[in-house]
């Protein structure tokens, strides 16, 4: 049974992932961008934000 350190961690995790989401989502638009400047800075957000992500999966 999940205790309270447990559930706090969880709200964290789910309250980080959707903050990511909408970051995530302004790279994916950026990627589509003119400059190719701001096409590699997109790619390089996204992979952040992706590893960012995997380090918030819950553990196993």
């Amino acid at each position: 049974m999940p205790n309270s350190s447990q559930d706090e961690a969880a709200q964290t995790r789910h309250d980080l992932r959707n903050a990511l989401a909408s970051a995530l989502l302004c790279a994916e638009m950026l990627e589509s961008h003119q400059d190719p400047t701001v096409q590699d800075h997109a790619a390089t957000i996204i992979h952040s934000i992706d590893r960012a992500l995997a380090l918030l999966r819950p553990p196993s």
